[in-house]
């Protein structure tokens, strides 16, 4: 009661200065570390609360991310309330920018592209803020509703190419914090809308389109309702990815998921096999298990990954694309041997012939280890399930008939050692090259 008592009071000590100009922004956020708890005792104050954010809010001469942090406080207050409350509430808020996106023509000079950016913003701050902490509610969830409201108008930014990649960026923000907060019963409706988005998305906005992409695959991907459905989105964007499109943003959007997912790449480069590269390895690296948990459905996926995977191998000079296409690779090989997969194997054996040509002449090449240790994976794969066929390759190319080959070749019961000695051939070329 007494931790509940204080909380009021400090609020109450903080509204007052979020109307002055020179600490409104340190008031906003610290009011935020409050109400984002929606404990009893911020409740208490709730209707101080929204009042007085919604006044700054509505406030045009303040500026737009202190709005924005000013709705999202609003946000988190009604998360509390039944969700028809919410949205009579939030009518007041949200039907004029509605109205106003959807009026958009095809003039759009630069004081309308920086509103519609500020309108996508405010469904982004409602999207993270809405969230209810109950575990669920009779009522159809805010988020929800509101998403329903907005896809049209997010995928009609994302289909006018008259507008910068700037509003498709906001609209990937927008549509990633929803996919981030929809309750899980919600996901089987809402996959089919999301993936309608990235289907543009991922080469309209490649960067932040991609970045929506991973969100939805761990999301929807961890949800036994939208496995199977995932799964068939999945082998829609490889099959778009295969049949390619290039993009001019290849080095914005291979930098971005080097940042933001678990893969670490940064690169530039045109080639059309070159954009699928990152989202491949997540879904690979990551959802292996699930994929192919879908049994036959999953094949085409990584058919495509596969035959990605290798052609960028095979074209790309990028030392970064190289290293991403070995692990593509590396990761299904290993993967497929661990889970006694038969069906990836065959598939990577009618790849066979030109993967380990590929792979071997990528290895006297000069590149850094960590691609030699995935290149290594991928012909240990090879020199271990087809090891009569891997050597009539490999007995063909210049240098493939030498000492250290042979000595890989009696390593193929030890990845460890095929490893050391692969390292051992890259380091010989690269001599024999500098020489």
């Amino acid at each position: 009661l007494q931790a509940a008592e204080l909380e009021c009071h400090v609020v109450r000590l903080v509204l007052p200065f979020i109307q002055r100009k020179g600490v409104s922004t340190e008031a906003l956020r610290t009011l935020e570390k409050f109400v984002s708890e929606r404990s009893k005792g911020i409740m208490r104050v709730g209707d101080e609360i929204s009042q007085c954010c919604y006044s700054f809010f509505m406030d045009e001469a303040n500026s737009q991310q202190q709005r924005l942090e000013a709705l999202k406080c609003i946000g988190y207050i009604l998360s509390m309330k039944p969700s028809d409350d919410i949205m009579n509430i939030l009518n007041n808020v949200i039907a004029h920018h509605l109205r106003d996106m959807e009026s958009t023509d095809s003039l759009f000079p630069a004081n309308k592209i920086e509103e519609i950016k500020f309108q996508i913003s405010i469904f982004t701050c409602l999207f993270s803020s809405l969230t209810c902490k109950e575990s669920a509610r009779s009522q159809e969830p805010p988020i929800v509703i509101i998403f329903r409201l907005v896809f049209p108008i997010f995928q009609h930014f994302l289909e006018v190419r008259e507008l910068p990649s700037a509003v498709g960026d906001k609209v990937c923000d927008a549509v990633r914090s929803a996919v981030s907060n929809f309750p899980p019963e919600h996901l089987p409706e809402m996959l089919p809308l999301v993936s309608q988005l990235l289907c543009n998305a991922l080469f309209t906005n490649p960067s932040a389109g991609c970045a929506l992409a991973k969100t939805a695959v761990l999301v929807f991907g961890h949800n036994a309702s939208t496995t199977p459905q995932l799964c068939s989105c999945i082998r829609q964007w490889l099959e778009s990815f295969a049949r390619g499109l290039p993009s001019q943003s290849i080095e914005e959007w291979l930098s971005l998921i080097y940042q933001a997912s678990l893969l670490g790449l940064f690169c530039s480069g045109q080639s059309v096999w070159e954009i699928p590269i990152e989202l491949k390895i997540m879904i690979m690296k990551k959802n292996y298990k699930m994929l192919r948990a879908n049994g036959e459905e999953s094949l085409p996926s990584i058919s495509n990954a596969i035959l990605i995977a290798g052609q960028t191998l095979a074209e790309s000079r990028e030392p970064c694309v190289v290293r991403l296409a070995s692990q593509v690779l590396a990761v299904i090989a290993t993967q497929c041997t661990s889970y006694g997969d038969d069906a990836p194997r065959l598939l990577l054996a009618r790849h066979g012939p030109e993967l380990v040509k590929t792979i071997f002449i990528r290895i006297q090449a000069d590149l850094i280890r960590a691609t030699v240790e995935s290149m290594a994976e991928v012909l240990f794969f090879f020199a271990k399930e087809f090891p009569s066929e891997t050597r009539s390759v490999l007995n063909g190319l210049e240098n493939g008939d030498s000492p250290l080959v042979a000595a890989m070749f009696r390593e193929i019961g030890n990845l460890r050692n095929f490893k050391q000695m692969t390292l051992r051939l890259n380091m010989a070329s690269r001599k024999d090259i500098r020489s």
